[in-house]
């Protein structure tokens, strides 16, 4: 009995760590009803088991680092290597469908300028 509870925890702990790193790839198929599936490391593989399951292919923000002083949107292709200096949604949609990528909201993007002073004008002489 004892033998038959070590093999289930080994099984266990052998099984866990692939759970894991199945989740860690760049490309998640969503759809209606069902778990987002964030199984898929190419994209053309994503595209088409997100077509079967009548869904869409987006990217796995945990496992894809984006710049914080970039564009609003990026776009992730095959090459692995998100761009992201796109400042709309719409131009980065029309760059994606030209080069099968898929465009994702860049959640580090800075929302206002760095640059801007957060001071008032000085008015007055001198």
């Amino acid at each position: 009995m004892r033998e038959l509870c070590r093999r289930g925890l080994a099984a266990i702990l052998l099984t866990f760590p692939l759970a894991q790193g199945a989740q860690a790839a760049p490309f998640c198929v969503e759809s209606a009803g069902a778990l987002r599936e964030c199984l898929y490391h190419d994209i053309t593989q994503c595209k088409e088991a997100a077509a079967r399951r009548g869904g869409f292919c987006t990217v796995n923000a945990a496992a894809v680092k984006t710049p914080q002083y970039a564009g609003a949107f990026c776009l992730m292709d095959s090459g692995m290597k998100p761009e992201c200096h796109f400042p709309d949604g719409e131009t980065c949609n029309q760059a994606a469908r030209a080069r099968n990528g898929v465009c994702f909201e860049n959640v580090r993007a800075m929302t206002t300028d760095p640059y801007r002073l957060d001071r008032p004008l000085f008015k007055g002489g001198r």
